[in-house]
């Protein structure tokens, strides 16, 4: 199945393909890495709408939006809903409905690939609906879960 990235996102390169590759101990495969940043692996990724498509045990094909350039492949090795709300100033986050406070939504945006706390929750309010709600699922190609 092929699930597609954003090669930037507010005019910054995300390097989703060094930090995917990272979190698959991938160290060739035509990965460049720059010198001048250490990345931290991106384990998963967040989408809207979980159906039948991303279920555990499927080849995930990753490219970029941007050309659609290919990344990498990897087996989906688990699904976890989340859902996201953003009212009153407050941005709050569940997975599996358990609720995550700061530091367990800092260690949610690092592992999925953003640079901050802050850069996960700007660009989750971008993709939330009208009412100020995301709901969606992470989907790992990793071992680990929440």
């Amino acid at each position: 199945m092929k699930i597609l990235f954003s090669k930037y996102i507010s005019g910054e390169p995300t390097y989703f393909k060094e930090k995917i590759a990272k979190s698959l101990h991938v160290e060739a495969l035509n990965v460049i890495y720059n010198p001048f940043h250490a990345f931290a692996p991106k384990i998963h990724t967040i989408r809207r709408n979980h159906d039948s498509k991303y279920d555990e045990g499927i080849s995930l094909e990753m490219y970029y939006n941007e050309g659609f350039e290919y990344l990498l492949t990897a087996d989906c090795l688990g699904i976890q809903e989340i859902f996201m709300t953003y009212h009153q100033g407050r941005f709050e986050v569940s997975i599996e409905g358990k609720y995550l406070y700061y530091t367990d939504i800092e260690k949610l945006a690092l592992n999925d690939g953003f640079s901050s706390y802050e850069a996960f929750k700007d660009y989750c309010i971008s993709k939330m609906n009208s009412n100020g709600n995301y709901s969606g699922f992470i989907i790992h190609w990793t071992d680990f879960k929440y």
